[in-house]
């Protein structure tokens, strides 16, 4: 399929330039003693006024009145230039003419060149990287479109790093103003995806000018939020990197981003849907945000504006809440509406989303996010389960596309550990029969196939036991209370009580039943202080929420104390994120701000004994346990 921002980047008039820079450097028109024009005269000119299917003919004419190298060369021109003029078919075609003629080293690097910007084109990141040459075997008078041609390759996947090393070797070869400055742009904001040990892999001594836009960007991750010491180690950098590209214009957008966000809020705009099939949810979080505001006792002259993003679309809310004077967003809720957001570029003042948007995708500083993920949560399990001393885990979850992102990010998690998965199943998730997939899981099929092959073998009845696997060490459940109610059951019924049952917290309702959860009982999960430490129960703002909510406390409770944490970073958010590792003890979790602006929640603990979740904080592994 193909990639729409490697087409644009194709239409740029930047990478005709770079082309022909390379083909005249590649000699093809030399001329002769009589300094006669240069054959390909002509097709450079179309080339060099954008003319590229133009061009593209007239190189192919040149290719069928020359000779063999010369025709190659010429050949690969033309397949250049239809790819400039998005012709990827005829470019195509053209560069399979030019394949194993005999040509120059040129045409053999313009032609791999041609290779990789196809494949990026496709979409094929892998391909396109395989095409590149090696940059030793690049001609310095193509080594400019080498650094454009790994632009768009890397292009493909939203690569950080290595994107933004493409820029910057690209840098230095452009010309035009615009297309500089677009360059340094594209190159900030890659360097925005990279983390800090790609950052700590790739640097070198001053005054490599890669090095430098590392340094600069770390800069900026290190001291948000404190304007006075970013403003004492840019004069170092400076006088580390005298000449860099990045000294005035990026140096000094950091001093005022930075001086922004550590500016407190006067006005907060607090958007969620509070009408439409999304109403109850968004209220429930409203309402833990202006319980926790007016508990809070913010400053009189703090304005709160609630607006219901089902009204309009979310870029025009957002724009029109800015204009009326809002300096920190909260919200939108909803994951759709919060990638709208990011990708229209209209992040300008402090931001905290409700929802997690797409991985590795480009954000401002800005823009922070805090969700209630079943991922994060998934994630904590296996470090729960790794910590614990379990080795070898089995994981079952829904088959859906929730069920199937938590297994995914058990497993990764618990494998990156060192652990293993050994299997995992997914069940119906509408489904009442619950016994196959548990079967599958522990191996008991296979176990009861072999008795039956016994039999069959014998002729007679023999006694057997059907036996489940026994290398398994801990068991991940994923699943909503339901159909956790219904799978613990059966991992009893089918020998597995003995081993170890995780979870997230969706197995659990969020308030005690007894009687319901009998059925879960062993089982360990993560869930949020609100709902689980009892020393919250006296906490005045739970306790004002449930007098006034109580009926809407029972179903939306997590929601609520979503709302209340919400604000609570309000006034926290921007420290937190200039001091990593600096935690506040919310009503969801231990939280913290990593150097992505996302705000990780740590879990609390707790087991089901008699039907009840209790906390065991602190408590011994479950491996010690007797």
């Amino acid at each position: 399929m193909a990639n729409p921002l490697v087409s644009k980047l194709f239409a740029s008039h930047q990478f005709g330039a770079l082309l022909l820079a390379s083909l005249l450097g590649a000699c093809t028109g030399a001329g002769n003693v009589n300094n006669d024009p240069p054959p390909d005269q002509l097709a450079q000119q179309r080339l060099n006024g954008g003319q590229y299917q133009p061009a593209a003919t007239e190189f192919l004419r040149l290719a069928a009145n020359s000779e063999a190298s010369d025709a190659a060369l010429y050949r690969t021109s033309a397949a250049n230039a239809f790819l400039l003029a998005g012709n990827f078919d005829a470019g195509r075609k053209a560069l399979a003419t030019a394949s194993g003629r005999a040509g120059s080293a040129s045409q053999t690097v313009l032609s791999k060149l041609a290779q990789a910007r196809l494949a990026a084109q496709d979409g094929q990141f892998e391909a396109a990287l395989a095409a590149l040459p090696p940059l030793p075997r690049v001609p310095v008078a193509m080594r400019a479109l080498h650094a454009q041609t790994r632009v768009l390759s890397y292009s493909v996947q939203s690569a950080g790093l290595e994107l933004a090393r493409a820029h910057a070797d690209l840098g230095p070869s452009l010309r035009d103003p615009s297309a500089a400055t677009n360059n340094r742009r594209a190159l900030w904001t890659a360097l925005s995806r990279a983390t800090t040990a790609e950052f700590d892999a790739a640097k070198l001594p001053a005054p490599d000018t890669f090095s430098g836009w590392i340094e600069l960007a770390e800069l900026g991750r290190r001291y948000v939020g404190d304007p006075a010491s970013l403003t004492g180690a840019l004069q170092v950098w400076r006088a580390r990197f005298p000449s860099h590209p990045g000294g005035l214009e990026y140096a000094q957008t950091l001093v005022a981003q930075t001086e922004r966000l550590a500016r407190p809020a006067r006005h907060v705009a607090l958007m969620l849907p509070l009408s439409g099939g999304f109403a109850r949810a968004g209220a429930a979080v409203r309402d833990g945000f202006v319980g926790a505001w007016l508990n809070a006792n913010m400053a009189p002259n703090v304005r709160l504006s609630i607006v219901d993003t089902v009204k309009q679309d979310i870029v025009s809310l957002y724009n029109q809440a800015t204009a009326s004077g809002a300096d920190f967003i909260v919200g939108p809720l909803r994951k759709a509406q919060v990638n709208a957001l990011l990708t229209s570029g209209s992040v300008s003042v402090p931001t905290l989303a409700l929802n997690t948007f797409a991985p590795r995708t480009s954000s401002p500083p800005e823009l922070y996010q805090i969700a209630l993920s079943p991922e994060q949560e998934a994630a904590q399990v296996a470090e729960r389960m790794w910590f614990d001393g379990h080795r070898n885990a089995l994981s079952i979850g829904p088959d859906n596309s929730w069920g199937q992102r938590v297994t995914n990010t058990f497993a990764s998690t618990f494998s990156a550990l060192g652990g293993r998965v050994l299997e995992t199943q997914l069940y119906e998730s509408e489904g009442s029969d619950l016994s196959a997939p548990v079967k599958r899981l522990l191996n008991i099929d296979h176990s009861e196939q072999r008795v039956r092959e016994i039999k069959a073998a014998v002729g007679t009845q023999v006694q057997s036991e059907v036996r489940r696997r026994q290398d398994v060490e801990a068991i991940f459940m994923a699943g909503f209370a339901v159909q956790a109610r219904a799978l613990r059951p059966q991992l009893r019924f089918h020998r597995a009580s003995s081993v170890p049952v995780y979870a997230t917290s969706h197995v659990y309702g969020g308030a005690v039943n007894a009687d319901r959860d009998h059925d879960l009982d062993g089982v360990i999960f993560g869930d949020m202080p609100w709902i689980i430490d009892l020393s919250l129960e006296g906490d005045s703002l739970k306790q004002a929420l449930q007098q006034s909510w109580s009926h809407d406390m029972a179903g939306f409770s997590r929601l609520f104390a979503f709302g209340a944490d919400a604000m609570a970073l309000i006034t926290r958010i921007g420290n937190m994120r200039a001091q990593p590792g600096t935690e506040h003890q919310g009503y969801t979790g231990t939280l913290t701000v990593d150097t992505s602006n996302v705000v990780q929640r740590n879990l609390m603990w707790a087991r089901f004994v008699n039907g009840v979740a209790q906390n065991i904080e602190g408590q011994l592994p479950t491996s010690t346990l007797p």
